[in-house]
């Protein structure tokens, strides 16, 4: 049986990439020098209510920074791949080194997927689907409950706690940033 503590949770599958099953997937840890280790016999997990489920990983390019194209055994076409959007990517430990198993709480890109509250009336916010740390202001993409996509800017002060368990992130949201005339990206 798999057990959660065995994996360190390093992304999430993002969109579908092309029609032959292929999704693009935002990782922490590089794994180019693992897959071609295992020659075909790699496995990444894929969080299913709850559970870690192995797929295994068919071929894998790097196309940006820190976003992979992957495509899994079985996963043959864009409606399969649909399928796996959104879902936590976790990796056994014994692949990465030490300093890949930080936990620390102030690298917002381990939230991705984590479902936001309003520390101010604990309300749900939406989940967030990318991290966007590539300029001065780390950026959350949320994905509200109607669908629409929020971006809100994040900063140390205006974190207030998280739990890995039920995968929950708690931030105290100035405000203005979450009333309808907050700008909201279609």
């Amino acid at each position: 049986m798999l057990v959660k503590d065995d994996f360190q949770q390093i992304g999430y599958v993002g969109r579908t990439h092309g029609v032959q099953g292929e999704v693009s997937c935002k990782l922490s840890v590089d794994i180019t020098s693992a897959i071609a280790e295992d020659e075909g016999r790699f496995f990444l997990m894929l969080e299913e209510q709850e559970l870690l489920i192995p797929y295994r990983v068919v071929s894998q390019r790097s196309k940006a920074g820190d976003i992979d194209l992957i495509r899994f055994a079985g996963i043959e076409d864009k409606d399969a791949a649909e399928r796996l959007t959104g879902r936590a990517i976790w990796l056994s430990r014994s692949y990465l080194d030490e300093a890949e198993l930080s936990e620390d709480p102030y690298d917002y890109s381990r939230y991705e997927g984590f479902g936001v509250y309003n520390d101010a009336d604990e309300a749900y916010i939406g989940r967030v689907t990318e991290v966007d740390d590539s300029t001065l202001n780390t950026l959350l993409y949320i994905e509200r409950p109607d669908g629409e996509e929020l971006i809100l800017p994040i900063a140390d002060d205006l974190f207030v706690g998280y739990n890995d368990e039920e995968r929950l992130l708690m931030l105290r949201i100035p405000e203005g940033l979450l009333d309808d005339s907050a700008e909201i990206v279609d």
